[in-house]
């Protein structure tokens, strides 16, 4: 299967209700949590600034990175571009950890918490998009 037919696929192939319904609650909380996160570091207040000069990020590089989030959340949230929105995301999520290892941040809470963020998105997204599954063959 191509990535055009992949793209052109019907909203309704192989998904049952129930598992969309459960993908977009789970989505829906990620979102719910980046779109704060993104707002945070959109308005620089003194403790995003804070936790970003303490991470070794220049603090001036909050409001760019809630931007970026919120532009790409934007396409996670809009059908056609869900799947190149994951994507950006879970690039996003990468640097994060990056930053966390960098800075010897405890694994389980710090490190991998993108990572269990990454997770959730990419299965939400695989249970309400019939796109995913062609993607990686179900």
């Amino acid at each position: 299967m191509t990535l055009t037919q992949i793209a052109a696929a019907p909203a309704t192939n192989g998904i049952s209700r129930k598992a969309r319904r459960v993908g977009t609650i789970m989505g829906g909380l990620v979102v719910a949590f980046l779109t704060v996160d993104a707002i945070a570091h959109l308005l620089n207040g003194e403790t995003s600034r804070k936790g970003f000069l303490e991470l070794g990020v220049p603090a001036h590089l909050g409001p760019i990175s809630g931007i970026a989030m919120l532009i790409f959340l934007a396409l996670l949230l809009f059908r056609p571009t869900a799947v190149i929105g994951a994507i950006f995301v879970t690039g996003y999520l990468s640097s994060v950890v990056s930053v966390h290892l960098i800075n010897e941040n405890p694994i389980f809470s710090h490190v991998l918490f993108p990572v269990y963020l990454g997770i959730l998105l990419w299965t939400a997204l695989y249970l309400r998009d019939e796109r995913v599954p062609a993607l990686v063959g179900r």
